[in-house]
């Protein structure tokens, strides 16, 4: 009897063991299910980012592509181009030029040099001849605010082989967000041609020329002229419409 209790005993721990086990494996498998759903959740999320990251990749690549695509053609525009172009900034260091810049200012001065401000030229000089520090130039005076720009303003420059060109400045500032002026962007061309028709004109009035010469002085062109990778691009201009008149 007392046997048949014992065993009875151990049969119902035994069962309970059991149940209690079966409630853990039961618990386990939900658990293993529930985080096979969820890394399959996560898996198509991260999927999801990777594809947008990949798309905003490749609109970035593209959109860099097509920057550096305009930048060439600004820079084979700026470098080509027939007018010489300075930039400064605040300060008066030169940033930048193209290279009809250096053709008519006979060097190539360096970029970002704190000892040379203002302009590439080697010396400046007023129409009248007399010399112009380049802290007094029309670009330290827009730079500084003291003028708002320069509208074909006439300078002689200097080369170092001592040759003097003539040359008609147009210089406007840049501004920042604030407003401030943050540089300046010189836009010169050489006219000396045009200096030395000007001054041709009295003599041929005054010498008695025949009227088939005074015909060909009034047909005389003025030429405004740039070099180009070493060639001269001429600009013509009827005498009739420029002399005697700055060239707008």
């Amino acid at each position: 009897m007392a046997l048949e209790r014992k065993t009875d005993s151990a049969g119902q721990a035994l069962g309970e063991e059991s149940a209690r086990l079966r409630e853990q494996l039961t618990s386990m498998n939900e658990a293993l299910m529930l985080s096979s759903v969820r890394q399959h959740e996560l898996a198509g999320t991260a999927q999801k980012l990777i594809e947008k990251l990949q798309a905003e990749i490749a609109e970035r690549k593209q959109a860099e592509a097509a920057l550096r695509e305009s930048e060439a053609r600004y820079r084979t525009l700026f470098d080509l181009g027939p007018v010489a172009i300075c930039f400064c900034d605040v300060s008066g260091v030169i940033r930048d030029f193209n290279r009809t810049a250096v053709e008519l200012w006979g060097r190539q001065p360096k970029l970002g040099d704190t000892g040379e401000r203002f302009s590439g030229s080697l010396k400046l000089y007023r129409p009248d001849g007399t010399f112009k520090p380049h802290e007094q130039c029309a670009m330290a005076e827009v730079l500084s605010g003291k003028i708002p720009e320069v509208r074909d303003m006439e300078t002689l420059i200097e080369r170092p082989d001592g040759s003097r060109i003539t040359v008609l400045v147009n210089i406007r500032p840049l501004k920042d967000e604030r407003g401030e002026i943050s540089g300046a962007i010189n836009c010169f061309i050489d006219i000396t041609e045009r200096e030395h028709a000007e001054r041709a004109r009295p003599k041929l009035a005054g010498s008695g020329a025949s009227a088939e010469d005074a015909n060909h002085s009034n047909a005389l062109e003025c030429h405004a002229t740039s070099r180009t990778r070493g060639r001269r691009r001429t600009v013509a201009f009827p005498s009739s419409h420029v002399l005697g008149h700055r060239l707008t």
